[in-house]
């Protein structure tokens, strides 16, 4: 497994993925996603940006997230504990359908939080699709706290915490 941030190269993996991922959660009932978010363009931001992360099984994308400091407003009433003035948001985490229970998740977030900390953040938030019982669970096991809900377009959105 090797973990590293994409490259422009990367876009038609990442692309591929999300169409992979959306297709899966939307058989399974998870309404988080669609053609709207993430969009193409938004998913292209990611990476030009730098804030666009892969964990590759080979030279397959088996997992994706993008980390930045972009703070949806909607948290702004959350009681968030810790980073006040510096933290920073994952965002658009998935793992493949069939890549998933390997260990790709734990590893992303590990990965990411790791990068995070040396660059001096003090705490990462996120947020899942409420029906997005295994984004729970894998938030939950590696050791993000539950801070509250917002709404977003898709419906309600359980938010996390996790100290760096």
């Amino acid at each position: 497994m090797d973990i590293r941030p994409l490259g422009a190269d990367s876009t038609n993996a990442v692309l591929h993925l999300f169409n992979t991922v959306i297709r899966d959660m939307k058989q399974k009932g998870i309404d988080q996603w669609d053609d709207i978010y993430p969009s193409k363009e938004l998913l292209r931001n990611d990476i030009l940006a730098g804030s666009a992360w892969g964990c590759f099984e080979g030279e397959t994308l088996a997992g994706y997230l993008a980390i930045d400091a972009d703070e949806p407003k909607e948290y702004a009433a959350l009681p968030w504990e810790w980073g006040i003035d510096n933290h920073l948001m994952i965002h658009r985490i998935c793992i493949h359908p069939l890549k998933r229970q390997n260990g790709y998740s734990q590893a992303l977030l590990a990965a990411v939080e790791k990068w995070a900390a040396e660059t001096g953040c003090k705490a990462i938030r996120l947020d899942t699709h409420m029906t997005n019982k295994v984004a729970q669970y894998t938030f939950e096991k590696n050791g993000y706290a539950f801070r509250g809900t917002v709404e977003f377009r898709k419906g309600t959105f359980f938010c996390y915490e996790k100290e760096l």
